[in-house]
């Protein structure tokens, strides 16, 4: 029974694969020297390197423009236009043979004669002509419109400001729960490493009392035993393996080159008790969390969409100028000196009579976006709030397992040291050694993975959360 626990340990310890969830590169010899970072140096290359940010950097870049686009809506405009042309001939008006009664006044006696005036071809312009005008337009009136579109724009900056810090959040986040992924890692790889350290020692131990034939320890015995030390010796093999594919993801997640090694320098996965209150975190989530963000942002979108298709009923005033200049040599006909220059003042007026129900239909669709994204705010409260609830339960649990795992740790670490020694006087069985040294290297364990659990759960929560927890705790944002 005994030996069956010991094979049960170190199939345990062997099968023990705390890797995060990262795709894995392949194992080869690296030509870089390691590069020994801390976890905010991983952090701060990771924020320079990722390509992820960049691109949501530019959505709220373009999120500006198109509120500038906006805003110009309450400039005038100007706009310049000059066209020269050239005719195939000067254009002229033809005046038709006219007969008529024409009175004339001949030494004071008025007299009336017909007259017939011949046709007559009149010059009106020069065949080449060049004609600019300036027209200006001042909006004085939108029904709303522009309000409207400011108000969609303002949405859009903020939402792309929220998608940006989403980026960041997952950046941290991936960074934080596979830095603490090769940090277990790397422990585990130690604690493997002790393990099988202490069993070979127990094993040559073994071996010495078995070849003494005093009969306490059997060939049997020695040869269960060197079972277990090669059984374990394949499982730190395995161990290697995973801080090998660890350090590579924590390198492809600070957007290093394959060939680039990073190694934490951290001995242990931090480990912080917290005291906050549920309802505290999903208040917070509410106020940090980037989509919750970005859904009230669509919601103040959606609601600028109705008042801009409200504006389609309302009437539309525009202060509307025109300066004209005509350059043709002809000095007379239809460009004389006082045709030649002009001006135009005006106020246009559009009033919307009947669109055959179109601004009906368009407020009807703006409403039933604006209603269908509300439900969606109710969905996404409660998932929020499950979310928070479901990573704060597991910090709490591996808070909790913290605590009696580092006891378990003291007594297993006792109970290992008592049974060497007793096994060197003979007064234990090779079995209890092998299984107090294998049940102390199982609880270091689970205990270094109790501690990167609750890191993890800690990290996932802050990127839930949308804040540090203890900058939440402290009320400093």
């Amino acid at each position: 029974m005994k030996r069956i626990r010991c094979a049960c340990f170190l199939a345990a310890l062997s099968a023990m694969n705390l890797m995060p969830g990262t795709a894995a590169a392949e194992a080869e010899s690296r030509t870089n020297s390691s590069l020994h970072l801390s976890l905010k140096e991983c952090l701060e290359q990771a924020l320079a390197n990722n390509h992820a940010r960049p691109a949501s950097q530019l959505g709220v870049v373009i999120a500006e423009a198109q509120h500038q686009q906006a805003l110009s809506t309450y400039w005038p405009t100007a706009t310049l236009s000059s066209s020269l042309s050239r005719r195939d001939d000067d254009p002229t008006f033809i005046f038709p043979e006219e007969t008529d009664l024409y009175s004339f006044n001949l030494l004071n006696q008025d007299l009336l004669a017909n007259v017939t005036v011949p046709e007559k071809h009149i010059r009106l312009q020069d065949k080449v002509h060049a004609v600019s005008d300036v027209d200006v337009v001042l909006p004085l009136y939108t029904g709303g419109l522009r309000g409207a579109l400011l108000r969609q724009t303002r949405a859009g900056i903020t939402a792309a400001q929220q998608a940006s810090r989403r980026t960041d959040l997952e950046v941290v986040y991936d960074v934080k729960r596979i830095y603490h992924g090769a940090v277990l890692a790397v422990n585990l790889v130690r604690i493997g490493e002790e393990a099988l350290a202490r069993l070979e020692v127990t094993l040559e131990l073994t071996e010495n009392l078995y070849q003494r034939g005093s009969g306490a320890v059997k060939k049997t015995d020695w040869l269960a035993h060197k079972v277990v030390v090669e059984g374990l010796r394949s499982a730190v093999v395995r161990l290697h393996s995973n801080r090998e594919l660890a350090v590579a993801a924590l390198g492809n997640t600070m957007g290093l080159t394959w060939d680039q090694v990073v190694t934490p320098n951290a001995s242990s996965v931090p480990y912080e008790a917290l005291a906050v209150d549920l309802a505290d975190l999903v208040d917070a989530s509410y106020r940090f969390n980037p989509d919750w963000g970005q859904l009230q942002a669509g919601l103040d979108a959606l609601a600028g969409q109705v008042d801009e298709a409200r504006s389609g009923r309302m009437p539309m005033a525009a202060l509307v100028g025109n300066v004209e200049l005509i350059s043709n040599s002809h000095d007379a006909g239809i460009v004389g000196d006082a045709e030649n220059k002009s001006w135009l003042v005006a106020v246009g007026l559009e009033i919307p009579l009947f669109d055959g129900f179109l601004t009906r239909h368009r407020i009807r669709e703006a409403q039933a976006r604006l209603t269908r994204l509300e439900h969606q705010q109710v969905r996404l409260r409660e998932g929020l709030g499950l979310q928070v609830k479901a990573l704060f339960l597991e910090m709490m649990r591996a808070q909790g397992q913290e605590s009696a795992m580092g006891a378990a740790l003291e007594a297993a670490e006792q109970n290992r040291s008592l049974n060497a020694r007793a096994y060197q006087d003979q007064l234990v069985e090779v079995q209890d050694v092998i299984q107090s040294q294998l049940m102390e290297s199982f609880t270091r364990a689970v205990y270094e993975k109790v501690r990167y659990e609750h890191a993890e759960a800690r990290a996932h929560l802050e990127q839930i959360v949308g804040t540090e927890l203890l900058a939440l705790i402290s009320g400093t944002r």
